[in-house]
């Protein structure tokens, strides 16, 4: 039998074709504290040039690398990231910073005031903001408002138009932070408007509470039309009656809320037309004489003759002025002064008496008339506003 003897060679293949593993270096990373989303620079060698073949965490916690070369990569500090150091795999070969890098977190402490309307500054207190103004990223309940300042620890914004109550929110880098307490819309309110009467062009003041700081956020109209705010504050608007404006309701819109005046606003066609306030009647030491004092505003687009006025003493004044018992009737002395369109008159203290035998018991009250056409009829707009009624005091 031949024998057949096989001899069987081992061949060893060695690595000397392939390059050698070496472990990436970490030299330093700048900045060593961030807010995750942000940019951070690691310098060293032997860095993959591929940057999703750079596997980089912050204290375990896998991050986003943005740009490689062979000495530099560029990542984002990851969600959730303690404070620790930082450490590069690359070709399953890892390393580890000396130091360590600190997670800085935002929060929301406090924020004053609790409460306003739109246009309001608020100041919110807290750590870890960012002191570029538009890093910070700032809403109530979801409404965006504009950052006018900002520093690490506090934030001045203002509430935007369309705001509502609820919580307010800080993201930086897309980290959102939110306040545990809600900021609430305080309520709009319209107490007074004067003069209630008066032409296209009349200068009108509003009287009420949470208006806007800011003129443009006040929206204004007569009827529909929308007029000029020309002066602000809390609790006064003074407005410009437009052009092409009837006879209407008048309502003020502050961001998502909107008031009606109490009493529609009377739009007059021309001529002189007097309006009275401040109006007060005081008794006496003799119980049938007494002082009075109001002010007389011409609303109209004509001069007006102040001699058309009265003062009127009553017993009984039912509320349309339907049964004026007793009435007595003195024209004021005032023959001489004209009031201009715009202007107003005040009367200071007047003396006055109750005449045939009455009193201020028996005449409690003080009624004071207009009739400022020149004729000395009452011009139609005016009719319900033509007589103020005071009791005396």
């Amino acid at each position: 039998m031949l024998g057949v003897a096989l001899s069987i060679f081992s061949v060893s293949c060695g690595d000397d074709d392939e390059p050698a593993t070496v472990a990436p270096v970490i030299s330093d990373f700048t900045p060593d504290t961030g807010l995750p989303g942000a940019t951070v620079t690691i310098t060293g060698e032997n860095f993959s040039t591929t940057a999703a073949q750079n596997a980089v965490t912050f204290n375990g916690t896998p991050a986003a690398v943005v740009s490689a070369t062979a000495t530099t990569l560029v990542v984002l500090v990851p969600d959730g990231a303690s404070s620790g150091p930082i450490s590069i795999t690359v070709n399953g070969v890892k390393t580890t910073s000396s130091k360590s890098f600190t997670t800085l977190y935002t929060s929301i402490t406090s924020f004053s005031p609790t409460s306003g309307v739109v246009g309001t500054e608020v100041t919110i207190s807290g750590t870890n903001f960012s002191a570029t103004a538009s890093d910070n990223v700032v809403k109530f309940n979801g409404a965006q408002a504009e950052v006018i300042a900002a520093t690490a620890t506090s934030l001045t914004v203002v509430v935007p138009e369309d705001a509502s109550d609820g919580k307010i929110t800080v993201a930086i880098h897309g980290k959102i932070t939110t306040s545990a307490a809600d900021f609430t819309i305080s309520n709009l309110e319209i107490t007074e408007t004067f003069p209630p009467i008066g032409a296209e062009g009349i200068t009108v003041k509003i009287t009420g509470s949470n208006f806007s700081p800011v003129a443009e956020y006040n929206i204004v109209t007569f009827d529909g039309v929308e007029a000029t705010v020309s002066d602000v504050s809390d609790n006064e608007l003074i407005v410009v009656a437009p052009e092409g404006a009837t006879t209407g309701p008048l309502k003020v819109k502050v961001g998502n809320q909107t008031v009606v005046a109490l009493n529609e606003f009377e739009i007059c066609s021309g001529g002189p037309e007097l309006v009275i306030s401040d109006a007060k009647a005081l008794k006496t030491i003799v119980s049938t004489s007494y002082d009075a004092w109001f002010t007389v505003t011409n609303v109209g687009t004509q001069d007006a003759d102040l001699s058309k006025i009265t003062l009127q003493h009553y017993a009984t004044v039912d509320e349309d002025m339907g049964n004026k018992v007793g009435a007595g009737g003195y024209p004021l002395s005032l023959n001489t002064l004209i009031l201009k369109p715009g202007e107003s008159f005040s009367t200071g203290k007047y003396g006055g008496s109750i005449a045939g035998g009455g009193n201020t018991s028996t005449h409690p009250y003080l009624a004071i008339t207009l009739y400022d056409n020149p004729d000395g009829s009452v011009p139609e707009c005016n009719v319900d506003n033509n007589v103020v009624v005071v009791p005396f005091e």
